[in-house]
């Protein structure tokens, strides 16, 4: 399998909207707490749960690419794929492989939940 690789430059970009929305999120979860010391301890909390879910879906997507590097020669795998959208953003899907079998997009999840698609559905 091979594998492709993002604009180190587009990543950055990327990479600092995601720092940015989660500032913002942070700052929300302190005002809604009245600001003060509750305010700075659930933002301390907001950023270590962060934290934590970052750590769980990186080690389920390295977990899954490494899986996934069993398939044939000619497939390819995209991690973590910065793709256009309408309004003029960017979304990231986790995987992105490519082969004989057709295109598959994979978003892994943390929680205990699951989501299947089958083209349009």
């Amino acid at each position: 399998m091979r594998i492709l690789k993002q604009s180190p430059s587009l990543q950055q970009a990327f990479q600092a909207k995601i720092q940015e929305k989660i500032y913002d999120n942070r700052q929300e979860v302190k005002q809604d707490l009245g600001g003060g010391l509750f305010g700075e301890i659930g933002a301390v909390f907001f950023q270590f749960k962060q934290f934590r879910n970052q750590i769980k879906g990186n080690l389920g997507e390295t977990f899954l690419s490494l899986l996934l590097m069993s398939l044939p020669d000619n497939w390819v795998m995209f991690k973590n794929a910065l793709i256009p959208t309408k309004s003029r953003n960017l979304t990231e899907i986790d995987l992105l492989i490519i082969g004989n079998a057709g295109a598959f997009l994979v978003e892994v999840k943390t929680g205990k939940c699951s989501f299947s698609a089958n083209q349009d559905q």
